[in-house]
């Protein structure tokens, strides 16, 4: 986790925004100064079309490589779309907001711990950010970004509830997933599989966020491993 310092761009606008706002500008100035348009000049407009250009343009199009080039195009933008629609069960990543629900069972833990925060080049800056996980949850359906999302037969979602709690001065970026794992009877440990990935917290401010895992519905008993992992973690039991 690295400590990084908000900072404010200026943008010059390119020559698209320039283009644009003068084509806007000359438009104010023409609705003003006339209150009829001329028309009759389209019909020269379209009687001079380079229709010669236009019948070369689709020979072109019909040859076989074009053909291809432009079927694959169009299939590969399809699927796509397609996958970044499809909402799946394993390593659902939230970019950006939080994965919504209502939960069927609900346990508050109000468990705290502490993260090194840490600078670009992985040293300890020797200031601490504290999160809480303030509940656990159980749910068969949740929402991600908005989307439907239901785990199969047999399966459920476990979510944790975070605070983040940034008292520094500097907007941080933190990995949520890094920091909490499920660990099974034979003590192996698994990273959640729905998270939000990178989440900026804001300076003087409370993040709130989450992970989850896909457990089994009959499964009742968890046991958490939270902190920085592989250094400091605890180990936290939860009964749903």
């Amino acid at each position: 986790m690295s400590e990084l310092k908000k900072q404010t761009l200026a943008v010059k606008p390119d020559l698209l925004t320039m283009l644009f706002s003068q084509v806007i500008d000359y438009g104010a100035k023409l609705s003003s100064t006339t209150k009829r348009i001329d028309l009759s000049g389209l019909g020269n407009l379209f009687k001079n079309f380079p229709r010669e250009k236009l019948k070369n343009l689709l020979t072109y199009l019909k040859r076989p490589q074009v053909a291809i080039a432009l079927v694959t195009i169009i299939l590969l933008t399809a699927g796509i779309l397609f996958l970044r629609g499809k909402v799946t069960e394993k390593s659902a990543q939230v970019f950006g907001s939080q994965t919504n629900f209502t939960p069927q069972v609900s346990s508050t833990l109000n468990r705290k711990f502490e993260i090194p925060i840490r600078n670009a080049s992985g040293k300890d800056t020797g200031t601490k950010l504290p999160i809480t996980i303030t509940t656990v949850d159980s749910s068969k359906k949740i929402l991600i970004q908005g989307k439907p999302a239901t785990a199969r037969d047999g399966k459920v979602f476990l979510i944790l509830n975070m605070d983040i709690d940034n008292s520094t001065s500097n907007q941080l970026s933190i990995r949520p997933v890094d920091f909490v794992r499920l660990q099974d009877n034979e003590g192996k440990s698994f990273a959640p599989d729905v998270h939000n990935d990178v989440v900026k917290a804001e300076p003087i401010s409370i993040k709130r966020t989450r992970v989850g895992f896909v457990v089994d519905e009959s499964q009742k008993q968890f046991k958490f491993l939270i902190g920085e992992i592989g250094t400091q973690a605890e180990t936290v039991e939860v009964a749903l």
